[in-house]
């Protein structure tokens, strides 16, 4: 039989729960019951609806038979929309199906972005603490820097030089840049996308070795020897400038001949030393070419001076031991420029008549030939005549005109004019008649030569001896540099005059102390007699002088007739000599004056050893003041006196006008008058000096030459430009 036993603590609230949950479930089912309830009245109500709604139909009924059939149609009509309402209806189920899935999947791809985003967060985090580093660690620190171009400073220069160092160091891993740097320099300079190089081009290279005349062993031990130091080759290969040396060579259209000059040498023997001759063969080829040349490029040009003829002048001059004759070329631009100018020949010798008869006698023959020329000017071979010139200084116009020198009686080239250079009718510059015409000279009547009447350095000679008189004014120097000249070398030879005298008493003070040190030591024991040597002195001390210092000569002395040696009587000078041998002067002898013992003799040589000396005194003292002035004057006139002087001034200023060495040469250089003569240079040497009456006219004359300079090229004159000329050589001649 079934015993009912009480429920087990766990059971116990197992059915608890399960009458909980069955409670809750019946509260659902009862709020579901009271929804379905509602909506069952709801439905009831629309049934209702629908009934009353059925009956007023049916009630209408009668009235609307009428419309039956259009309803029926309507019906159809409305079966067919209810139709597709339902399709839509369907559609928008399967639509709202979809985007329920899409939402769905939206929300797993917006995790999955959640996660990927949280990723990139971190890799960001990441890259920028990455990022911190590598601006730590960069050349600027993550500053921001001007462009190079706007530095100015040379230290902020430096310091983006360390920069970029750094960053190589960096880029390359190493702490060694020279290997990169020179692969790198090597790199810009073969590039052509920049325009930074360090080394010349071929046709560079050969144009320096032209311009600068560097001989082929100066490239092949410069190259080895930069390129140990630097790593680097400045000058291209020399095999490449020697093709275009080849290419560009006129060595064909030259002959080059050894001449034997005789040289001598600084012991006086003279031995023969071979010189190149050079001389041009293809003198017609040459300038064809040159003329095609600048045709082509537009640079022949044709004047009044030229007219419709190719004009060339034949030119020359001699610089340090050669002669050199070119050709000018008037038809271009800048016809006196020495690029310009065609080689004809040159030798080592002197620029004499006999000398360029000698050695270029065909070069001139090839002149001579030279009527007319051809070239192309890059569309057709055209033909002109050619005018021919003669242009140089006073001496090459001498030689090629076989004048006999600038010492003859007429001595100008260009008429008959005769004036002396030297005597009382010497020709000067203030009395010369330079308006007077005295004939033309042409080829046929041409005899003789002559020389201009005023120098190169006319005008300059002024302001250098005026300076030199200003810085020398307690001396009371000349104001004429050949009196300055003058005045230097007289005080050389009273310098010289002095060094010897007083090189003389010193050698006087010498020989009486060497016979004062004999007289000490003399000893009549200790001597013995030869009376072969022994002279009638008391005390002879010849065997004790040192024969070095005095002489044994003898002489007789005129009071007692006995016969001495110099040195036994202190009788040293030549004037003591001289007049012991004429004179009878009893001072002289030691024996005849009683002076006995070797005591009084030593006494009268110190007192003839302070007389010398004293006359020593004197003559350093006279030799000091003209050594000081000698000094003064020639630290002015050779090495333009001191800083703030005059001399020194004057100096700077030709120096910077460009007349360096001035005064080393005769006459100044063309290039140096060209500079000199000049407004702006001669007011700029001018205002040196006070203002003076004869510097102001001066510079008045220079002003003349200036005008006389510029006048003086190679166009064609006008009439105007002759009456200028001949306007400015009267008023040269009146300010002279």
């Amino acid at each position: 039989m079934f015993r009912w036993r009480p429920f087990p603590i766990k059971k116990k609230a197992n059915l608890e729960k399960l009458k909980l949950a069955n409670d809750a479930r019946a509260q659902k089912v009862k709020k579901r019951n009271e929804e379905i309830e509602r909506e069952n009245e709801e439905k009831q109500t629309t049934i209702n609806t629908i009934l009353v709604t059925m009956a007023i139909l049916r009630a209408d009924l009668a009235q609307m038979n009428s419309t039956v059939v259009s309803l029926r149609k309507n019906g159809t009509t409305l079966r067919k929309e209810i139709e597709e309402i339902e399709e839509k209806i369907l559609r928008k189920e399967m639509e709202i199906e979809k985007l329920n899935k899409q939402k769905h999947f939206m929300r797993t791809e917006d995790s999955k972005r959640i996660r990927l985003i949280e990723n990139q967060k971190s890799t960001i985090e990441e890259s920028q603490k990455e990022i911190k580093n590598l601006i730590q660690d960069s050349p600027t620190s993550g500053r921001s820097l001007f462009s190079f171009d706007e530095v100015v400073d040379r230290k902020s220069k430096v310091l983006r030089c360390q920069l970029v160092i750094n960053s190589i160091k960096k880029i390359i891993k190493s702490d060694e840049v020279d290997s990169f740097l020179r692969f790198f320099f090597q790199f810009l300079n073969d590039s052509s996308q920049y325009a930074f190089r360090y080394q010349l081009s071929e046709e560079e290279t050969f144009f320096c070795k032209v311009r600068f005349h560097l001989p082929d062993t100066f490239f092949r031990l410069f190259k080895r020897f930069y390129r140990n130091v630097t790593g680097f080759d400045v000058f291209k290969s020399r095999h490449d400038i020697a093709k275009i040396g080849r290419n560009l060579s006129q060595s064909h259209n030259y002959e080059v001949l050894v001449q034997n000059v005789p040289t001598k040498c600084i012991s006086g023997r003279t031995f023969e030393k071979k010189c190149p001759l050079v001389r041009i063969t293809s003198l017609v080829e040459v300038l064809s070419s040159r003329l095609s040349t600048l045709a082509q490029h537009s640079r022949l040009l044709f004047n009044k001076s030229t007219g419709d003829c190719i004009s060339v002048v034949l030119s020359g001059d001699k610089g340090g031991e050669e002669t050199k004759i070119v050709l000018i070329l008037e038809n271009i631009d800048k016809p006196n420029n020495s690029k310009s100018h065609l080689l004809l020949g040159y030798y080592t010798g002197n620029d004499d008549f006999e000398s360029l008869k000698k050695y270029l006698q065909p070069v001139f023959d090839q002149f001579n030939q030279l009527k007319q020329i051809s070239y192309h000017d890059g569309t057709i071979v055209v033909t002109r005549a050619v005018k021919r010139k003669l242009v140089g200084d006073i001496k090459i116009m001498c030689t090629f005109y076989n004048h006999p020198g600038a010492q003859c009686l007429q001595s100008c080239f260009l008429c008959f004019i005769s004036y002396s250079n030297h005597g009382v009718n010497m020709a000067t510059c203030g009395a010369f008649p330079f308006d007077v015409s005295h004939g033309i000279r042409t080829l046929e009547t041409y005899k003789q030569s002559g020389q201009p009447v005023w120098e190169k350095k006319f005008g300059l000679d002024y302001f250098v001896s005026l300076a030199s008189q200003i810085d020398l004014k307690k001396y009371k120097f000349p104001d004429n540099i050949a009196m300055q000249k003058e005045r230097l070398k007289e005080l050389e030879t009273e310098e010289e005059i002095y060094v010897k005298r007083i090189k003389v008493l010193c050698e006087d003070v010498d020989k009486l102390q060497d016979i004062k040190d004999s007289l000490l030591s003399f000893d009549t024991k200790k001597i013995r007699p030869d009376k072969r040597s022994m002279c009638s002195s008391k005390y002879c001390i010849s065997k004790l002088v040192n024969k070095k210092i005095n002489d044994v000569d003898s002489y007789q002395c005129g009071s007692c007739l006995e016969i001495f040696h110099y040195c036994c009587n202190a009788i040293v000078s030549m004037g003591e000599k001289a007049r012991a041998q004429i004179i009878s002067d009893s001072s002289l002898c030691f024996e005849c004056s009683c002076a006995d013992t070797l005591i009084e003799r030593e006494k009268i040589v110190d007192i003839k050893i302070n007389e010398v000396q004293r006359v020593i005194g004197e003559e350093e003292t006279l030799w000091e003041e003209v050594d000081e002035e000698k000094g003064a004057i020639k630290k002015v006139v050779k090495k333009c006196g001191d800083a703030g002087s005059k001399s020194k001034q004057l100096d700077e200023m030709m120096n910077a006008i460009g007349c360096r060495n001035y005064s080393c040469s005769k006459n100044l250089t063309g290039n140096m008058t060209r500079k000199f003569l000049r407004k702006q240079s001669i007011d700029s040497i001018a205002g040196l000096f006070p203002a003076s009456k004869k510097t102001e006219d001066v510079k008045k004359l220079l002003y003349s030459f200036e005008r006389l300079m510029t006048l003086s090229n190679a166009e064609l004159k006008s009439d105007e430009q002759l009456k200028e000329i001949s306007d400015e050589v009267i008023l040269v001649a009146g300010g002279l």
